[in-house]
């Protein structure tokens, strides 16, 4: 479900989306939870546009089993459609990036702010910077 901001200047439609005044946009105020076991771990690297759709679709329909998990040297990205709006000076900070902490928190996913230096693909694990290994099934 998607809800539109209240920012009159922003038509973004995106249930994880902040406006300059921290309001949250959410059809759920809390983190999603699998009743299921955990069967495959996932894990996204980098906070590109690709994986801002990957959770966003997984928040809208969880896979059973599966646990997603975020890391990324950013906390904030942009939304690239607007940012010639951003360059002009229509929207704020806020009003085109998206938050993605937030993100994860709203599709039941970690997010890890980190950067990811390597790959074992022995053990199946993300080495981060400034955590220990991250176990992965999938990448």
């Amino acid at each position: 479900m998607f809800f539109k901001a209240k920012n009159r200047r922003s038509t973004t439609y995106f249930p994880w989306h902040t406006n300059n005044l921290g309001d949250t946009f959410s059809s759920k105020g809390t983190m999603q939870t699998s009743p299921s076991p955990v069967l495959r771990d996932l894990v996204l690297i980098g906070g590109g546009h690709s994986h801002v759709g990957v959770l966003r679709m997984f928040a809208m329909k969880p896979e059973p089993g599966v646990r997603l998990t975020l890391i990324s040297t950013d906390v904030d990205t942009p939304y690239s459609g607007m940012l010639p709006g951003y360059v002009a000076g229509h929207y704020s900070f806020r009003d085109v990036h998206i938050d993605l902490a937030r993100l994860c928190a709203f599709a039941g996913a970690r997010f890890y702010h980190s950067a990811a230096i390597g790959i074992d693909r022995v053990n199946r694990e993300v080495l981060c910077a400034n955590r220990p290994p991250v176990p992965y099934d999938l990448l």
